[in-house]
């Protein structure tokens, strides 16, 4: 499957505050708190940010990132808005073509639309 992009003219405004990037750390407890994190970790960190960023969101059903309803998988309804807001939060390559290489390098794949609910 592909992803859909919405036209770059109708991009959604930014939301008036952004909520601040979280401090808290997905570390199991054996890690250090000062050692460096790993994609997953980084991963779940940014999801939670998403989450927070979605229910203060004036759309939060059509928010960029977002759990599906079984919580086995996310989805990405805007990569463009991600890549944007969200990924550089997280991560120093930007780009969600970069991104989107790691979930594949990590074991995560596409699922189609169908297959999500």
């Amino acid at each position: 499957g592909s992803y859909e992009r919405k036209d770059s003219a109708a991009t959604k405004p930014l939301p008036k505050k952004l909520p601040v990037v979280p401090k808290e750390r997905h570390i199991p407890a054996y890690k250090k708190k000062t050692c460096a994190l790993t994609f997953p970790e980084r991963l779940m960190s940014l999801l939670d940010y998403a989450e927070k960023m979605k229910a203060e969101s004036d759309d939060p059903d059509n928010y960029c990132v977002t759990w599906l309803p079984n919580g086995d998988a996310f989805l990405i309804r805007d990569p463009k808005e991600c890549a944007d807001i969200i990924i550089p939060k997280f991560f120093k390559a930007a780009k969600f073509s970069s991104f989107a290489r790691k979930l594949y390098r990590w074991g995560f794949h596409h699922i189609q639309r169908e297959d999500a609910d």
